[in-house]
């Protein structure tokens, strides 16, 4: 799910097309964006001209031009498009449905409806959109509350508040009620938390409390699964910090409120590294998020073999591995504030062709051990490859030896310098690639050059350019370059 879906039509519209000028460099042909828009010539120029005026009303969040061939768009230092689209999403009808519904465990539709200030047949409409987008979550709104796994319903308000937590401040009353429960978790655990990661436990706390309100949560999943975790340490931790933080309340403790506590401590990035490093030495190797991250971390070692990874790189992907796979074991769906097919895209692109591969490894692997554990068909696989694929990039980019490359000009010293910069600006976005001027008395791993190669030349591997700076001979470089690449790591 797209935090956008969330938005009415005009503006959902309005978003699109701001969008596709952000991807296309901030400027686009009228007729493209026309096109790309499938909106009829009238409803295009209307839309267009709408979002003139609203930038010139707001001239602090952006600026749209149009001077009938281009569309310009431009943001200040202190707005984006993402800001923008938390503007729209928070006075939505679709987040003001979802806000109440946090806020009312129960209610009638009458309430809903005299808050919101809309007809009956509209929140009807609106109610069974969001239902629609709802159903990846697991989740539907029914019978006047919401229905579904009482920990995707915290998971799925964890993540949509979390995208718009910059602009949906927490009271001053209700941040020093956070702060002391932050405060006694870390004395608890014996852990520091930085702001982020406290910011991250008060939003999780505030969703929790609102949560206790209703009367007989869906636990179904979460039982079936606790029988797996009550040996776990942090499992255990956590049971003890909820039963002595709930004693202090009037809320019932519940055998599965550590156990969603535990859920989020895991899956959500709360710990520092070094932390959860020692937390992961503790832990059961027979957990089925610890076998999954086994699998994962050994193939991947594999790889890199007969290399030995760094100890810190290997904690390192090995803390970002654990959070995905615990994520994708616990948890249906996702709210998502990019365009997922453009990050896949150029993920798939920087990665290259033998990273792909093991992508695709990893992939088949966490499938397979996901049956194992009868976890239905997660609809979170987009979600898993931008991740994996992310984690990959991070260990390439971290044990890439420096591919060197030399230029050689020498015999047309006219078109020297201005060659010998448009290689570089081309090779330059290359990861671990090092561009200079040759030197006969160095080695390098590539020599470009419009020559042959001298006689007595056999330290270096030599690419003859066909035509200078052609797309051919930078593509060929390139290739020669990922070739180099592989065969010295």
């Amino acid at each position: 799910m797209r935090l956008d879906e969330l938005l009415e039509k005009k503006e959902a519209t309005q978003f699109q097309l701001l969008r596709e000028i952000v991807l296309a460099g901030g400027s686009q042909m009228v007729q493209t964006l026309r096109e790309k828009s499938k909106l009829s010539k009238s409803a295009f120029e209307q839309y267009i001209q709408e979002l003139e005026e609203l930038s010139r009303d707001q001239p602090d969040v952006f600026e749209l031009k149009n001077d009938g061939l281009m569309v310009r768009l431009t943001f200040p230092p202190t707005s984006s498009l993402e800001s923008l689209l938390s503007k729209w999403v928070i006075e939505s009808i679709s987040f003001q449905i979802m806000a109440f519904c946090l806020q009312h465990a129960e209610f009638k539709t009458v309430q809903l409806v005299t808050h919101l200030g809309i007809s009956e047949s509209t929140l009807f409409r609106k109610t069974k959109e969001l239902n629609r987008k709802l159903h990846e979550f697991r989740i539907q709104i029914k019978n006047g509350g919401l229905q579904g796994e009482e920990l995707q319903i915290r998971y799925f308000y964890f993540h949509l508040y979390g995208q718009l937590s910059a602009y949906v401040p927490l009271t001053s009353q209700w941040q020093v009620d956070a702060d002391r429960f932050v405060n006694a978790l870390a004395a608890h655990l014996d852990v520091t938390f930085s702001q982020a990661n406290a910011q991250k436990l008060s939003l999780w706390l505030k969703i929790m409390q609102k949560r206790w309100l209703v009367k007989k949560p869906e636990q179904t999943e979460i039982k079936k699964k606790l029988a797996y975790f009550t040996d776990d340490v942090l499992y255990q931790a956590a049971d003890e910090f909820m039963t002595l933080y709930l004693s202090r309340t009037a809320v019932e403790n519940s055998r599965y409120e550590a156990m969603l506590f535990y859920v989020f401590l895991v899956c959500f990035e709360v710990f520092e590294e070094e932390d959860f490093y020692q937390y992961d030495l503790l832990r059961s190797k027979k957990l089925p998020t610890a076998v999954l991250d086994t699998y994962i971390r050994e193939t991947i070692l594999l790889y890199y073999r007969p290399r030995r990874l760094p100890i810190q790189l290997e904690k390192k992907f090995g803390y970002q591995i654990a959070h995905i796979n615990n994520r994708v074991y616990f948890f249906q769906g996702r709210i998502e504030l990019y365009n997922r097919q453009h990050m896949i895209e150029l993920q798939r692109r920087l990665l290259g062709k033998t990273l792909s591969q093991l992508l695709n490894q990893l992939l088949v692997l966490v499938f397979e051990q996901l049956d194992k554990y009868q976890i239905q068909q997660t609809t979170l696989h987009d979600f898993l490859v931008i991740s994996y694929a992310s984690v990959l990039m991070m260990i390439d980019f971290s044990v890439t030896q420096t591919v060197y490359v030399a230029v050689d000009f020498t015999n047309l010293p006219a078109y020297r310098f201005p060659f010998y910069q448009l290689i570089q600006l081309e090779l330059k976005p290359l990861n671990g690639v090092e561009v200079s001027e040759y030197d006969d008395q160095q080695d390098y791993d590539l020599v470009i050059s419009p020559k042959a190669p001298p006689q007595n030349q056999y330290q270096s591997q030599w690419y003859m350019l066909s035509e200078f700076v052609s797309n051919y001979d930078l593509q060929t470089i390139k290739q020669v370059i990922e070739q180099i690449r592989h065969y010295k790591n």
